[in-house]
Order: structure tokens, then sequence, then C-alpha cells
């Protein structure tokens, strides 16, 4: 332990410092005592990152979660300030020597000792594990050989924002020796990564070194990725253990809650002096939850290699697929079983001091029995119910109970065209047409043009040019009968360049829509149509300039079916420019809300609003998932895309009830044929936690050179359909998804059953569509016309 800096502090809070323990990237440890005397370690976050609001956030919601980890074995959280100057978190302070120092002076431990050793870290890391937490950074100089048994330490409080789960810019951060495999590819972390360091830190206790020592990082991560572990004369039920806790499947590990049926109850608590027969613990040794305990130079073994080592430089490894190679670890012994895989939902990379943790947030869903990725050409396809051709060109689909409402085009005359709104019946034949020759344009963002509601469709009509030679088309609403196919009425908004852009849903008889503008220099605004009186009884000027947002940009309400207030997100979809979110009061609309910025937006992904309403949340999409408070805007969680994907997440979709959100991820890799395979998982979230409750995956084999195209989402009762090549609209969109004779986009339809994520089948349409669900059916339109799929997935 070091004196205090003269220019340093001397008290945090009420806690008055003796002594300067460690210190590390985020902040300092000291040694402290309590105003009654007690001995705390006392963690003080750098100014730095105390000045990132996000920061402190985050701080004090980890900080909320580790205050739940209880149990005999790990460093208790007895107080914190995340609102300080400098904010701070008291833990215990647990006096002994950590294990590599035990293991260092006095060599390795009896088995009987390593066996209570591991009884007590399995049972501190269920502790952790059942509170939706995973340590990460379990190794020797984390455990504690206090008197009463060991103590894991250093467990995680926060992440610097910007962090990703597991890496930091392409660097994997930690000590490779204890490493798993999948934290070693840079993979998504589970408790099975903890159980995996687990055997590797009794193997260390047993044989006094690593399991898969090696001289150089690269050597160190090709053995931990494809040799079995190094255990020397380790014999019987402890051998057995830790080869299970070592398989490389994480599948294949125990959890830990079912290790203390294997090594406990313990006889005898491995602590210093019965491990080592010595008396007792230095002053100097004596630690607490930080971790940032520098071990003394004169007693401390090699330590093994901690690095940030860059992606790019770490050894590329063929996993086998079918067999195992030789010298692998056994299966898990009798009576362990397969690891019952926790699903991840949301993650908190932490850093105190000089330590590293990840706390990744894990439901309580059993995962056990994932599979990999389901090949495309493995699912069923679908046959269409019907095709139809009588319709020259549509640009945008609107599912109603009985059919589809195509809007389009037709010929008016040998040079022009003319808008026009079809009504496909259930068998496909058109029920009714109607031309609406005086709407030139109709703008639609999202996957119909309008939405139906009580028997009428209502959609967005204006036109720049004049009627009759005279009249200029406002901006309006319009309101079509369904079951006679006229026009009932309609509602003025505005006039060009103003044109409707999104008709965003109907609540407590209003009617809500966004604009969009060809030129630089309306605003773009949002409009509310009381359906009773058929006027329109609000207007709002976003923030938003044209100038500053590119083609493609999303202004949109949100609409929820339940709750009091309805939600504009403005989106540039353009580098460096935060999303915006607003709240407005539905009843009175003019009465605004709180306020969020939010990442940008990645248009590339979908051209699709990148925001949803679930049960008491609101989920944003783009290189991450942002949770949202719908009454305060507070961030509830937040989900980083899975290591190694592209182009951010889809857009999300809820399910009717709110119960539930679905997302979707992509990740790329090389088949051995040279083409490349697009891994496509969708996951459903429990909206107010994050916790995953199901994923489902499927894998695409494509060119050599190219990605599918955006991917949006779309759920109609019990059944959920992955777009991917879908467009917006037609008219608009389809030629610059196409290169030459190249389709880029490698469109495909695949259906999923929404309660457990079984596969029911895929479509795969002739170049790029559109898309609209309902009544059991999905409708697709093409170039060559529009098709019905059942949501069974074959014909009737």
């Amino acid at each position: 332990m070091d004196a205090l800096s003269p220019t340093g502090p001397d008290r945090v809070g009420p806690y008055r410092l003796e002594g300067r323990l460690g210190a590390g990237g985020m902040g300092e440890v000291f040694l402290g005592r309590s105003p009654g005397g007690r001995q705390v370690a006392v963690k003080l976050i750098r100014r730095e990152h105390a000045a990132d609001p996000q920061f402190r956030r985050r701080f004090a919601r980890e900080v909320e979660a580790a205050r739940q980890v209880g149990g005999f074995h790990t460093a208790q959280v007895i107080d914190a300030d995340p609102e300080a100057e400098s904010p701070w978190l008291v833990t215990a302070y647990i006096p002994g020597r950590s294990l590599d120092e035990v293991v260092a002076s006095d060599g390795p431990l009896a088995s009987e000792a390593v066996g209570a050793l591991g009884a007590g870290l399995a049972e501190g890391l269920a502790a952790i594990h059942v509170c939706g937490l995973v340590h990460r950074d379990l190794k020797p100089s984390n455990v504690i050989m206090s008197d009463d048994g060991p103590r894991i330490i250093d467990f995680g409080i926060a992440r610097p924002v910007g962090a990703s789960s597991l890496t930091s810019a392409g660097v994997v951060i930690g000590t490779f020796a204890f490493m798993s495999p999948e934290q070693v590819r840079a993979d998504q972390a589970h408790a099975a990564g903890d159980v995996f360091s687990l055997g590797a830190v009794l193997a260390y206790a047993a044989t006094g070194r690593g399991p898969f020592d090696a001289e150089t990082i690269p050597a160190i991560v090709h053995r931990i990725l494809n040799e079995a572990p190094e255990l020397g004369e380790v014999s019987g039920t402890l051998r057995n253990t830790i080869e299970a806790c070592l398989a490389k499947d994480p599948d294949d590990r125990p959890a830990a809650s079912d290790l203390l049926t294997v090594l406990g109850p313990a006889t005898g608590r491995p602590r210093a002096s019965e491990a080592s027969g010595t008396s007792g613990a230095s002053e100097a040794s004596g630690t607490s939850g930080a971790s940032d305990v520098p071990a003394p130079e004169a007693s401390s073994p090699p330590s093994p290699p901690s690095a940030t080592l860059p992606l790019a430089t770490q050894p590329t490894v063929k996993t086998p697929q079918t067999a195992t190679p030789p010298g692998a670890p056994p299966p898990a012994p009798q009576g362990l079983g397969r690891r019952r895989v926790l699903g991840l939902a949301g993650g908190a990379l932490a850093l105190i001091g000089g330590g590293l943790i990840a706390a990744t947030r894990l439901s309580g869903k059993d995962h056990g029995d994932e599979k990999p990725p389901t090949p495309l050409t493995n699912v069923p396809t679908a046959r269409p119910l019907w095709q139809s051709r009588d319709i020259p060109t549509v640009s945008a689909l609107t599912a109603h109970p009985d059919g589809v409402l195509c809007t389009g085009y037709e010929p008016e005359d040998s040079i022009r065209e003319r808008t026009a709104l079809w009504n496909l019946g259930a068998k496909g034949t058109i029920a009714w047409h109607l031309p609406l020759p005086d709407l030139a344009v109709i703008r639609s963002r999202g996957l119909g043009a309008g939405v139906v509601d009580q028997g009428t469709f209502y959609f967005g009509g204006s036109g720049p040019r004049y009627v009759s030679g005279s009249k200029k088309v406002p901006t309006q609403i319009v309101a079509v009968d369904l079951a006679r196919g006229t026009r009932a009425w309609s509602a003025e908004l505005d006039e060009p360049p103003r044109y409707v852009d999104a008709i965003c849903g109907i609540k407590d008889g209003r009617l809500y829509a966004t604009s969009t503008t060809t030129t630089w220099g309306p605003r773009p605004v949002l409009w509310a149509v009381e359906i009773a009186s058929r006027r329109k009884v609000w207007q709002c000027e976003t923030g938003y300039e044209r100038k500053n947002l590119r083609r493609g940009a999303s202004s949109t309400l949100i609409v929820p079916r339940f709750g009091g207030r309805v939600f504009h997100l403005a989106s540039s979809h353009d580098a460096g420019q935060e999303a915006q979110l607003q709240a407005f009061d539905a009843a009175h609309s003019y009465i605004e809300g709180w306020k969020a910025a939010l990442p940008e937006a990645l248009g590339n992904v979908s051209d699709q609003p990148s925001l949803c309403a679930a049960e008491n949340a609101l989920i944003y999409a783009s290189s991450s998932l942002v949770c949202l408070d719908p009454e305060s805007g507070e961030r509830l969680w937040t989900k980083e895309q899975p290591s190694g994907s592209y182009d951010g997440f889809s857009t999300p979709v809820a399910g009717a009830d709110g119960s539930l959100v679905y997302v979707v991820s992509r990740i790329q890799d090389t088949a051995e044929s040279g083409k490349r395979v697009t891994t496509l998982t969708l996951q459903a979230l429990d909206p107010r936690s994050g916790k995953e409750r199901w994923r489902s995956s499927v894998a695409a084999e494509i060119g050599s050179q190219e990605k599918p195209g955006p991917v949006n989402l779309l759920i109609d009762g019990s059944t959920l359909y992955v777009l991917v090549g879908q467009v917006v609209n037609m008219e608009y969109d389809e030629d610059s998804y196409i290169d030459g004779n190249n389709p880029v986009l490698h469109p495909f339809v695949w259906a999923v059953d929404a309660a457990g994520g079984t596969s029911r089948w895929k479509y795969v349409p002739p170049g790029p569509f559109n898309a609209a669900a309902g009544s059991g059916r999905l409708y697709v339109s093409t170039r060559d016309g529009v098709v019905a799929l059942s949501a069974e997935g074959t014909s009737a």
C-alpha cells in the first residue's frame, strides 16, 4: 500500500482515506475507514469520465445491479455516490493474499483445498449469474484467500461510453491465459465464459501454471482455441470437473450452480494459512473488490501475458464442424450435464482501476438447446396462394382483412400516367379500381401507403402540378370507403412542396402523419387530423431543416396503442448526426414533452423509422439497441450489436400485446466455396429489461463480393416476417438497388414463429420487392406482379 499523495484527496464522502491500494484506467482505489471505524475499499472515478453524463447514468445503474450480488464469496458493495463531482464506490475490504501470491510463495494447493476453492468460487459466480451479470475477468489475482474462504473481487460497476461489450476499436482486452475461446474470439459473453475461467483458475491452483500457458500471446490463443488443457498430475473427479469447465463449446460446460453439487459441500475452506501452511495474510496483501492492488514484485510469479491484442493479429483458426480433434477435452463427466446457456440482453463493460471487467446482462431463459444457424436452403419454400399481374405498376401495399390495397400507376394516355388504387380480394381478383387523376404524387414511407381503420382506408396525396390548368392540388389526407371503393372525404393539410411522407397511425380518433419536401426551404412538419370533424387540428414544425438532411432521412411519429403519448423521431441517416426523439401529449398534441438524443441512424440497414413502441418501453435501433422509458425518456438499457455484425440492427417491431420486441442482426463470413455466408440472427427480447427470450438464426450463401440488402421486420399475429431486400417505395427505390443486370440485394423473406423462433418457410422473390402483412397472409409485390403467401407457407 502506498502513502496518500500530498495533492490527492484524504477523504471521499464520509470515508477517511488511509492509503492508496492501486490505480487503473478508470480511477484509483484507496484503503479507507468508515465513520464507525471499519476498513473499506474506496474507488474514485477519474474526472474525465465523471464529465460524461452517460457514464454517470451507466455507473449508477451498474452500482444498483452490483448491490444485488450476494453470497459469501464476493466483495459486497457498501456505498456509492454516482452524482458526486468525482463518482465513487465503496466495497468491503477483504484482507488476505491473492491466489497467485499464495501459489507463487507456497506452491500449488492440495487437491482437497482446490476442490474447496472451486466450491467457493462456484458459489460466488452463481451469485453473480443469478443477478443477470457476468464477471468475465476471473483469474488468480482476482481471487482473495481470506480467512473465511475465497472471495471473488474486481466485480465491474461501469463502462466508458462508446466501448463495446468485448472489444474497443477492434481490440481484445484482458488476461489471455484465463479467457474462454468465445472471449478470445471477441464473441458475446455468457455465464459459460466465467465457468471456463474458473476451470483455468482451478488448474492454476492445482499445478502452479495456467492450463494453456505459452511464451507468447498468439501461442496462448492458439492453445485455448485448439488444444487440450495441460493438467499435469491432477486426477479423479477434480480433473474431470476442470476438463468439463474447459470444454471448447460453451454448451458443454456445467453451470456454476451445478459445480456446487460436485465440489461441495466442502469439508474445509481453502484459507491462505490452510492452503500453504503460512500463519496468515500480510497487511500489504489486503485488498478489496477493486483488484487494483499490484502484487509484491518479490513474490509474484511471472504474470500471464495481459495485453491489448489487435483482432487483426490474432491467429486464424478453422474450427472443425463435425469431429472432435485429437487431444480435445472429453465430454462433461456424469452428473454435470450440459451447461444451461443464459441468453444475452444488453451489456455493460466495466473498467475500475487497472482491471477490466465486462458485466453483461443475462436473462433466465434457457438456451441450452440453441442450434447453429439453419442454412437457408434447408428452410421449406412457400408456395403462393395466388399471383396477380393485373396492375401495371405497384408502388406500395396495405393489407386489410379481406385482401390487399395496391397503390400504383396506370397509363392515362400514350404519354402520361395517373395514380390509381386497386383492391385485390382474397382470391387475387380486382374487387374495385379507383383512378386518382388529381393526385400526381403519393408518397409513402413504411411498408404501406396508408392505414385501414373501421372499414376506411386513409392515405396521403398531393400534387405539384395544376389540375384543369388553374388549381394547384393541395397536400391532403384522403379517406376511401373500403367496401365501395369510393372517396369518402379528404382533409387539406398544406401545399406542395410539402407532401405526406407517412401515415403513422390512429389514436383516440386522430390520424397522425408526417411530411417530406423536395426543396431546401420548408422544415418537415407533423400533422394530426381529427377523423370525426375531418379537419387538421394540429401542425408542428420539427427542429430539422431540409438542408441538414440528406435524401432518405426519416421523420415519423410512433403512435402506440397504449399510453397517452405519441413520439416523433427525426433521423438524418447521415454520418455524425444524432437522431432526435421527442414526446408529445396525444390528447393535446401541442404540449411538448421530453427530448432525447440518440445514436445516428443507419440508413443502409433500413429505410424504416428505427423505432418501435412496446409495453412501457421505446426501442430504438442503430449500431446499438437503446431502450427508453416512454414516460420520462430515461435510458433503461443499451445492447450492443454482436461482435462481427455489420450495418447495425434491423428495424425493431413489437408484438401485438407489447410483451416482446424483435430485432435482427447480421454477420458475414466466407465459406469454403469462396462465397460469402450471411447469418441473420432474430432475437426476441423483453422490452423493459432487454433480456433475451429466444433467438433463431438462418445462414444464406451469396456472391463472393456482395451483401444482402436492408432488413426490415413485419409481424402479423403469430408470424414474424424477416424481409431482406425489401424496398420502401418501388417507384422511387427499385432502380437504385440494381447494379446493371446483377441484383445486389439477394432478396428473400424468412417466416418465423413469433412465439418460439421456429422457422416456417422462405420465399425468394425475383427482385426487389415491397410487402405488407395482415389476416394470416403476406403480400409481396415486384415488377412481376403481386403474390399472396399464407402464414403457414402452403397453398390452399
